[in-house]
Parts: C-alpha cells; sequence; structure tokens
C-alpha cells in the first residue's frame, strides 16, 4: 500500500509539472490579444498622418483613383514643414526665402507660397494636432474635389483655413492642392 502510494504520488506530480510547462510554452508564444496590436497599429498610423474629420464624407465624394491615405500623409507632411517655417527667424526666412518658397510650391503644390509664407512667419506652431474638412463645401468636377479645410496646431488652439484641390486623376506627381485661404 505503501508503494502504491508513492508511486500514485509520482505520476500525480510528473503530470502537474507537465501541465504546467505546457502552460508556460503555450503563454510564451500566446500572439497579444488583438486590441493591443490595433492600438499600436492606430499610433503608427498617427504618426505618419493626420486623419481629418469628415472623411467619411470626402470617400464618398471623391472619384479620384488616388490613394487617400496618401492625402492623409501629405496633411501631416504639410503641417511639420509649416511649424517648421513658423520657427524660422526672419533672417533665415529672407536668406531662404526663394527655397522655401520652392518647395512649398513643387513639393506640396501650394499654390500661394508667398501668402503661407508671411501667415506662418512668427506664429510658433508646436504640434500638428488635427485637421477638419468642412464637408458642406465640398464640390466635384470631372478633374479633382474642392472643398475646404482647417488645419489645427498646438492642440487646436490655432487654426488655419485652407482650400484643398484632389486631383481625380492617378497620373498627377502631386495630386494634392493647398490654397491659404483668407
Amino acid at each position: 500500500m505503501r508503494k502504491s502510494s508513492k508511486i500514485f504520488l509520482i505520476i500525480l506530480i510528473t503530470i502537474w509539472v507537465v501541465v504546467f510547462g505546457v502552460y508556460v510554452i503555450y503563454k510564451k508564444y500566446q500572439k497579444p490579444p488583438q486590441d493591443v496590436t490595433r492600438l499600436e497599429v492606430y499610433n503608427k498610423m498617427m504618426d505618419e498622418m493626420v486623419m481629418p474629420s469628415g472623411i467619411f464624407e470626402l470617400k464618398r465624394s471623391y472619384n479620384g483613383d488616388n490613394n487617400l491615405r496618401d492625402f492623409y500623409k501629405s496633411i501631416k507632411r504639410y503641417g511639420e514643414y509649416t511649424r517648421e517655417i513658423s520657427s524660422y527667424l526672419d533672417s533665415k526666412i529672407e536668406n531662404e526665402n526663394d527655397t522655401i518658397k520652392n518647395t512649398l510650391k513643387n513639393d506640396f503644390n501650394v499654390s500661394n507660397p508667398e501668402d503661407v509664407v508671411e501667415y506662418y512667419r512668427g506664429l510658433n506652431i508646436e504640434n500638428v494636432y488635427y485637421a477638419t474638412i468642412d464637408t458642406e463645401t465640398m464640390k466635384s468636377t470631372s478633374k479633382y474635389l474642392k472643398f475646404k479645410m482647417t488645419i489645427e496646431y498646438n492642440d487646436g488652439e490655432k487654426k488655419v483655413p485652407y482650400e484643398v484641390k484632389l486631383s481625380n486623376e492617378s497620373n498627377s506627381n502631386n495630386f494634392v492642392e493647398y490654397t491659404l485661404s483668407k
């Protein structure tokens, strides 16, 4: 009887060790919950782009071949560049005025670069916060979708209005055109 209870105890301990080992291995190779992965993807997207309000109406109204994610990324890049302009000293703007205007015109397809440089001079922008599309102003033509949009900076404290044109043609180099509204 003693021998059988020792064997039973050894078998019980062995089963417990095997179950515990399988549990440890399972936890080690278990994928993270999907919510964590979604949050990481969302945070990465927000680092790369600005998702404006009104995107559902934008998706519904835009008839072009271009990927709207490129538009969202351009808002982020453009906002970061205008933030950079706002931090320049007047002497740097005067020394690099042509370069800044060429970058605005060629890289960001800004129709009025002089006005943009003058507007952002000394504005002291810290971050690109958000963008809002005025869905009431959307007008679609065969060549582009035109609407008003506000880019918000410094946690929404500074709001800069623009008129935006999204080209419907996929072969255009810069399918987004920004015009500073006055």
